[in-house]
């Protein structure tokens, strides 16, 4: 069972998560829990947590929100306007937005409590030898909140005032943006190792004219197999313009299989282990690139480091089978620890390839395999690793066409994601729910992560951890 504490941290850290453009998944309207709650109480916390929605009551609203022009909070978001964050430099600064709040919307700042960035130092796994990872300090001394609006000329006569400009961008700074937050801008990392321990797999179907993880691998001459249905097999071979031994068809039971990027997925590990390595790397062929996260800022770098770095941490340890990249969006100012335990890991993947004999099955279904694979993983007695100090860029689900896009999401009355949350409640009713989110609304998952008791079992040897060299250049 979570400890009370635990169960304080948790959503201490949804809190400090809420922070800039970064899309958090699940996280919760009632933030904030009183240590005086019971055991009861919070098994029948919020609605949200059973996969409604509901509104923040004015406690909540304390939490940095300021709503305007009779705009609503619901789960965290405004549901019946736009939202704006708006930073600043100091407590001094903030006093003159608050000057302005008050001349155009004639609203009381004594309900917000203001957001600071906190040095939290949550390394609570082992970061000897790692690459630096620090926040900025000046960041911890800006105040922000969450300005939320829907009458738009009034809006334009107030961010004029303030901005000097009209503004529609979803954040701003006053009166300008950290220049410690924009000293990297504009540059990007080089760092080449030697080559990875283990084989990189893209998973890719339909996207031979848009090879988005692929032509990033080769502008970084790392080695890769992109693994591909049979029929489309000539498609990669003449758009990529390669040798063959980089495309790999998969054979006649693996191929064409209606579920998706599944049974590739096993393919790859098969495939991997044929060749006598322990794990290997399973990647979606809509990764456009790689962030190396410090002094919150990221920072586009190129190069394998960013798979042998966790390639070196993932084998000091003898009981972890998923271990991956963080999505950018998700790696804001706040600065969440380097690595993380026992958390869902998506789309960049380093997977163990003795997982199916030791959890029992491989890939599965059809729909959110990923967070599937991890939850079994986590039931399983062993852990994974989320990576926070690099992370992927990502382009959103169903962006691109091809892939699932015009497969098993279009079933899924184009993206509804009824289909895609109803399979993941049905393999684990005990702690998955669902809850309506997103513009335009659709349907998705909500998972109770519970296994924070599954700790990390260092190996008797440990293995070094190359040294990160950084060369930074002009992007």
């Amino acid at each position: 069972m979570i400890s009370q504490l635990d169960r304080i941290e948790e959503k201490l850290d949804r809190l400090l998560a809420i922070f800039d453009e970064g899309v958090i998944d699940n996280i919760q309207p009632d933030i904030l829990i009183t240590p005086t709650e019971t055991e009861s109480d919070k098994s029948d916390s919020t609605e949200s947590e059973k996969g409604g929605d509901e509104d923040i009551s004015p406690r909540h609203l304390k939490n940095n929100h300021l709503c305007v022009d009779n705009t609503k909070v619901v789960g965290n978001k405004c549901s019946n306007g736009k939202t704006l964050t708006i930073h600043a430099r100091d407590d001094s600064e903030m006093k003159n937005v608050e000057n302005l709040i008050n001349k155009y919307y004639n609203k009381d700042f004594s309900m917000i409590n203001m957001f600071y960035v906190k040095d939290k130092n949550l390394i609570k796994l082992d970061w000897v030898d790692c690459p630096e990872y620090k926040i900025c300090p000046e960041l911890l001394e800006s105040p922000s909140f969450k300005f939320h609006y829907n009458n738009m000329d009034k809006f334009d006569e107030f961010i004029k005032e303030l901005n000097g400009s009209k503004i529609r961008q979803q954040s701003i700074w006053y009166p300008e943006r950290l220049p410690e937050l924009s000293s990297l801008e504009n540059k990007k990392y080089n760092c080449k190792n030697t080559s990875t321990k283990y084989p990189i797999y893209v998973i890719s179907k339909g996207r031979w004219e848009k090879r988005t993880t692929i032509e990033w691998l080769i502008k970084c001459d790392i080695e890769f197999k992109v693994v591909v249905e049979p029929d489309e097999y000539e498609n990669y071979i003449k758009q990529m313009g390669c040798n063959e031994k980089y495309i790999l068809a998969l054979p006649t039971e693996y191929a064409n299989q209606g579920q998706g990027s599944i049974p590739a997925r096993n393919y790859a590990m098969f495939h991997s282990k044929q060749d006598k390595f322990k794990r290997c790397w399973i990647l979606d062929d809509n990764i456009n690139g790689y962030m190396w996260n410090n002094n919150s800022q990221r920072v586009p770098i190129e190069g394998d480091v960013v798979f042998t770095f966790i390639e070196d941490y993932v084998d000091n340890y003898k009981n972890v089978l998923i271990a991956g990249h963080e999505y950018s969006s998700n790696c804001n100012y706040d600065m969440k620890p380097p690595v993380m335990k026992n958390k869902r890991v998506f789309s960049s993947i380093l997977i163990d390839n003795d997982l199916p004999e030791l959890i029992g099955e491989g890939w599965r279904g059809k729909y959110n395999e990923d967070v599937d694979i991890c939850i079994r993983t986590m039931k399983a007695g062993f852990t994974t690793l989320l990576f926070n100090n690099i992370s992927s860029n990502k382009n959103a689900t169903g962006k691109d066409k091809g892939g699932n896009t015009d497969g098993i999401y279009k079933e899924d009355n184009h993206g509804s994601g009824v289909l895609k949350t109803q399979s993941l409640i049905d393999q684990h009713p005990d702690c998955v729910t669902s809850k309506i989110a997103y513009k335009p609304p659709r349907t998705h998952h909500v998972v109770k992560w519970r296994w924070d008791d599954n700790e990390l079992i260092k190996r008797d040897n440990p293995c070094a951890i190359t040294p990160v060299k950084l060369i930074l250049t002009k992007r």
